[in-house]
């Protein structure tokens, strides 16, 4: 099997395209059973497109320093690859990562109404991706080794098997004019199957149905759920890729304990200071338990050998 998507193949159906306005937190249900949605203009919906277009560019001006981001403003944000270098798309992603992380509770009240069932408890990742695909033939893959689905493109698989958990729902949206050509494909027919896979590769002979993809303009969103097998689409066009993910749980995460294990936030407490705190739901896990053992074996030795203990 290809590394990643050469021929996206059939395009979602136009009326896939949801077009009204929110709320949409009763179609959160179907996404968790496999529907897939494209929200048109999502993210301005949300209110919470030009900030995230704004942070973006505080990053930019940041790495870029002022000339050269005088000259990614005036190319547009799908002409970055015309400024920037390989080192410079990676120190991008850090620093978006520096400037959102403050901003992932605000981001996520936003959404709450539009996308979250009322009275749903929910957990989140307080990261915000960062999806940068810039052309082929403008920055070779192998100088993004390290940067898995940030900036180097990933083979079809789900969000699962990196230690996600299974009631995740992945919002991914588009600060930029996305196509066919370089945007995410989805394989529909792989919904609920066992596939045959060596940790997160799937073999070679997988049979997982045509791949279909969506053009997206600024601001639309694909929302979908953790369990969907996606894969990048090869960019093979003159454009740059910028899309941001986001992601949340319905009720307390549940995971797969093979697969690994990643922190997901309490929305009730995400602002206190305390990770451990924020995320103590999350680690009452198995999988958290498998994931950890080099951390949790020297905390219960601890434990075990305080004065109260020895005490008994």
């Amino acid at each position: 099997m290809s590394s990643e998507v050469d021929h996206p193949g059939l395009r979602l159906a136009e009326e896939d395209a949801i077009t009204v306005g929110p709320p949409w937190s009763h179609l959160i249900p179907e996404v968790l059973a496999g529907r897939i949605l494209c929200i048109k203009r999502g993210l301005q919906q949300l209110g919470r497109f030009a900030t995230l277009r704004a942070r973006t560019s505080d990053a930019l001006a940041d790495i870029a320093g002022p000339e050269r981001f005088a000259l990614v403003e005036g190319l547009g944000i799908e002409r970055l690859h015309g400024a920037l270098t390989a080192d410079d798309y990676r120190r991008l992603i850090s620093r978006f990562d520096d400037l959102t992380s403050a901003d992932s509770a605000d981001t996520l009240s936003r959404f709450k109404p539009g996308l979250i069932p009322p009275d749903q408890r929910i957990y989140f990742s307080r990261r915000i991706f960062l999806r940068i695909r810039p052309p082929e033939a403008a920055v070779r893959a192998e100088h993004f080794a390290g940067h898995p689905g940030s900036l180097q493109g990933l083979s079809a698989h789900r969000d699962t098997w990196y230690g996600h958990p299974m009631n995740m729902v992945n919002v991914w949206a588009a600060l930029g004019r996305i196509t066919e050509r370089n945007g995410m494909s989805f394989y529909p027919d792989a919904w609920g199957r066992a596939l045959p896979r060596d940790r997160t590769q799937i073999s070679a002979d997988a049979e997982l149905g045509r791949a279909h993809c969506h053009a997206l303009d600024p601001g639309d969103m694909l929302v979908f759920s953790a369990e969907h097998v996606h894969a990048s689409v090869r960019n093979e066009s003159d454009e740059t890729r910028v899309a941001v993910s986001m992601r949340f749980t319905l009720g307390a995460p549940r995971y797969d304990h093979r697969n690994g294990w990643i922190p997901y936030e309490d929305e009730r407490l995400c602002r206190f200071e305390s990770e451990w705190l924020r995320t103590g739901r999350s680690r009452m896990t198995r999988a958290f338990l498998h994931s950890a053992p080099g951390r949790i074996g020297p905390w219960l030795r601890r434990a075990i050998t305080r004065e109260p203990f020895r005490r008994v």
